[in-house]
This record gives C-alpha cells, structure tokens and sequence, in this order.
C-alpha cells in the first residue's frame, strides 16, 4: 500500500513537533565525577529532593552536593533554619571540603531579590521552613533557572511528613539510609547509589561520645 502524504498543518497552540522538539537546545549543568554517576547530567533549572529518616546523612549529602555547585557550577544559597550557626552545620562544610566561594547559609528563605544573586537554592528542611507545595510550584514559575535541593524528612515507615505530592513535582528524588544516597526517580540518567560514609564508623563514633550510664540503660 502506497504511503500516504501527511497534510501540512499549522501547529495548534501549546503543541510542540517533534521536528522543534529534535532541534531544541536544552542546557545542562555538565555534571562530572561521582554526582554524574548519581544524577546524570540534568537540565538548568531542575529540582531535586533528598529525603531518608534523621540522621541518615540527608544534610550531609545536600551540603557536599551544594559545595560542589558553588566550586565548579554556581553560586548556592544554603537555607537551614535547625542547623544555621551550629558547630553540626560547620562539621558537614569542613567533611565537603570547607570554605568555598560561591556558598552562602542564611536562616530564612529568601525574598525575590535575594535570590538573584544565586542559580541553586538549597531548603534544609522543607517541614522546617515551612515551605508549602504551592508556594514551591511559585517558586519555579517565578525562577525557572533555579536549581532547587529541597530536603525533606521522612518517618520510620518512610512516608514524608507533609503531603507526598514533592515526589511528583521533582526531576530527581534520592533517598538517603546509612550513608548511601540512591536515586529512586530520575528524569536525566540511570537509577543508581553512591556511598556518603561508612555508616559503621558513624555508629562506632556515636558510641564512643555516648555516655556510659546511658549504655547501660540502652543494653
């Protein structure tokens, strides 16, 4: 059967081809090293969410994925309402390698204006901040080359603690648990892990600082 000739046709509005779709040039951040094997190469403006119960290493990631953007990508505002001005905050820097240019820590969210001085926002916690679904959704809307990390916690069972919608207005969604950080969405690569630390040493070292009535109690 001969093949028929498809029609030429304006293209409704809001409909891409896939002829524009082929040609578009869509900018990438250039991600390299252990972060390439983690999130793949994703596009400007993309949102990523870190998410594991207390103390599994989500802050530890966020901070070493932040420093990491200021070095070689973008300046990177670190927003902690928990953490900002404590020695644990100053532990993650020191373990992501220290002082950095480009790397700024403040204890609100900021306004409009503040943040175009930065290309990543980073939110530690989203609880914690109180930063809703709507006002996040604004946020990308007002500021679409803005890379936004948003840390979130979740409980023992694994549900966030707020709605489960951000799982489904990210691009990347990693879950952090002892020390290994692994993908479990992602729109620009492969699912895959990365280890953050020796989760033994972490415990070991916990013990160590712990006092020793407080053993005896636990044992």
């Amino acid at each position: 059967m001969p093949r028929v000739k498809p029609k030429t046709r304006p293209a409704a509005s809001g409909v891409m081809t896939s002829a524009d779709l082929a040609a578009r040039q869509y900018e990438s951040y250039g991600i390299f090293g252990k972060y390439k094997t983690l999130l793949g190469d994703p596009e400007v403006g993309c949102a990523l969410l870190l998410h594991g119960q207390p103390g599994h290493g989500k802050s530890s990631l966020a901070i070493d994925l932040s420093h990491y953007f200021a070095a070689y990508h973008g300046p990177v505002l670190y927003c902690s309402s928990e953490q900002y001005d404590s020695k644990s905050l100053q532990d993650n820097l020191h373990r992501a390698g220290g002082a950095v240019r480009g790397l700024d820590f403040s204890k609100k969210l900021p306004t409009d204006r503040e943040l175009a001085n930065y290309d990543f926002l980073a939110i530690d916690s989203v609880a914690h901040l109180g930063l809703t679904l709507a006002q996040f959704t604004t946020l990308r809307e007002r500021h679409p080359s803005l890379c936004i990390i948003l840390i979130q916690q979740v409980t023992k069972t694994g549900a966030y603690r707020g709605t489960t919608g951000w799982a489904h207005d990210v691009d990347v969604q990693i879950e952090v648990k002892e020390g290994v950080a692994t993908t479990v969405k992602n729109r620009y690569g492969r699912i895959s892990s990365i280890r953050l630390f020796d989760w033994g040493d972490v415990q070991a070292e916990l013990d160590s600082d712990e006092p020793a009535t407080k053993k005896k109690k636990r044992r």
